[in-house]
């Protein structure tokens, strides 16, 4: 298949050769990518930002797609279901996960983007397909009314700009500034509007 890969500070190579993934563990499933981004954190190692990253790690954990081959351990998915993968790996299962704390898990991990940051490495979505480890953790379905493209906000830049809304404490009334309106903070600003902010502040560089 064809995937996205990482070869040092300024390399990255688009190969036709890369292995298909498959189901290897009992919660697995395999994921055809329709939609994927390139998030800021994408361009860390690629600028040389971050090293220890290994050559030929297949980038991207922003993805939408549709599943394509699930575990027998797989619960509320099945082939054919329109997904959005969340950016942390999960097992769903463990005290931090019972918590919500996903980011803790015991088995934390990221697609494309792993070693470096102390998680386990798993090939990301910049590629045809992917395999999602702890998949009815990892993945959640698009309803039939929200594009791809739509969706694809859901799994990082949405969930970052709402956890740093509610994270802010905003409440209604509240005046609230955004500092920086890239993705993550436009969408900060949406969550500000929605958790009932009386007045909201863009504040951007020219």
């Amino acid at each position: 298949m064809r995937a996205l890969r990482w070869h040092g500070t300024r390399r990255a190579e688009v190969a036709d050769d890369v292995a298909m993934p498959r189901v290897e563990e009992p919660r697995d499933a395999v994921v055809r990518v329709v939609r994927s981004a390139i998030c800021g954190t994408d361009l860390h190692p690629y600028r040389g930002e971050i090293d220890g990253f290994p050559a030929g790690t297949v980038t991207g954990h922003e993805f939408t797609g549709v599943v394509e081959e699930t575990g027998p351990e797989v619960r509320g998915l099945r082939a054919g279901d329109r997904v959005v993968a969340s950016d942390i790996i999960a097992c769903g299962h463990c005290r931090s996960c019972r918590h919500g704390w996903h980011y803790q898990c015991d088995r934390v991990g990221l697609f494309g983007y792993a070693t470096v940051v102390g998680t386990r490495a798993y090939a990301g979505g910049h590629a045809e397909f992917v395999r999602v480890p702890f998949a009815d953790t990892v993945l959640f379905p698009i309803p039939d009314d929200v594009g791809d493209e739509r969706a694809l906000f859901v799994g990082d830049v949405l969930a970052t700009g709402y956890a740093c809304a509610v994270g802010a404490g905003v409440r209604p009334g509240d005046t609230v500034a955004v500092v920086g309106c890239g993705p993550v903070g436009l969408l900060a600003l949406e969550v500000a509007w929605l958790l009932g902010a009386a007045r909201v502040l863009a504040v951007d560089p020219l």
